[in-house]
């Protein structure tokens, strides 16, 4: 399932799921841990980098649509009768400092907040 379709959620055998969602997890704690490193590099050894913040906005753009996969699988393996939850960790994925995850890139740049 390499790209995000809710017909083939809804198609596809429990155990491919969950294979699937373990992928996500672990895609999305590398992005997270990848811009974490950026905005480390941001502050010290780059400020204003161009190139670093363009990399961060694309993992966050990354980050959001694989989210809403990981629900997407969540919600269909809960609609089959099985027990399935968002990790904490994930959910607050592009929330920083008490953010709602939706501001724009450029308040992101201007702040430096990537996730």
């Amino acid at each position: 399932m390499p790209l995000f379709s809710a017909a083939a959620i809804a198609s596809e055998n429990v155990t491919l799921l969950n294979c699937r969602l373990c992928e996500l997890l672990s895609n999305l704690r590398a992005l997270s841990d990848s811009n974490e490193q950026i905005a480390e590099s941001l502050r010290t050894d780059c400020p204003g980098d161009p190139d670093l913040i363009e990399a961060a906005a694309e993992n966050v753009g990354v980050i959001e649509r694989k989210k809403a996969e990981v629900e997407a699988i969540v919600a269909e393996i809960r609609r089959r009768g099985l027990e399935a939850e968002v990790p904490e960790d994930v959910r607050r994925m592009g929330k920083q400092d008490g953010d709602d995850g939706k501001g724009s890139k450029e308040e992101a740049k201007e702040e430096g907040y990537f996730l």
